[in-house]
């Protein structure tokens, strides 16, 4: 749960800007602040920025530096690319098969807390996709049979 003077502190972030529409940079200082975006978090900014929650999700989507999450999140985090490229080379079918892999859904933790699964709009890399990221390290041109060696390079 978020303190109230985190609540301050970003409230006076978003006062002292010249835009304060200005959500990617929000999201930058929540993200220096807690490390993730919360959805608690989003609700405030868009009360505070007067941005609708949706415009908020689609730049948290956007930008792969910005992590949302729920409250339980693992040490590792696996994002499936669910972009439009990525989507048009199959990622949906990589998402589904990862679920089945991990015993999770998108949006879960593992039951020994050490790898969470979700998806992300767009990392940008949409001639090389399917895309897959753990934390930080990048699989492209990702196939059905590359999972299971994906999962335990990461040590799954």
């Amino acid at each position: 749960m978020i303190d109230q003077k985190f609540y301050k502190r970003l409230e006076e972030y978003i006062e002292g800007l010249t835009d304060k529409k200005d959500d990617k940079k929000i999201l930058e200082f929540v993200m220096e602040e807690i490390g993730y975006i919360p959805k608690e978090v989003q609700a405030f900014i868009a009360e505070k920025t007067g941005l609708f929650p949706f415009t908020i999700k689609g730049t948290i989507d956007f930008y792969p530096k910005f992590k949302e999450t729920l409250e339980r999140t693992g040490p590792k985090v696996v994002k499936v690319c669910v972009g439009m490229g990525c989507s048009g080379r199959g990622s949906a079918k990589l998402l589904k098969r990862m679920e089945e892999l991990m015993g999770i859904e998108v949006d879960e933790t593992t039951e020994d807390g050490r790898f969470s699964l979700g998806t992300q709009r767009c990392f940008g890399k949409c001639a090389i996709g399917p895309n897959i990221y753990v934390d930080d390290t990048g699989y492209h041109r990702v196939e059905e049979e590359d999972l299971p060696r994906i999962l335990e390079e990461e040590g799954f």
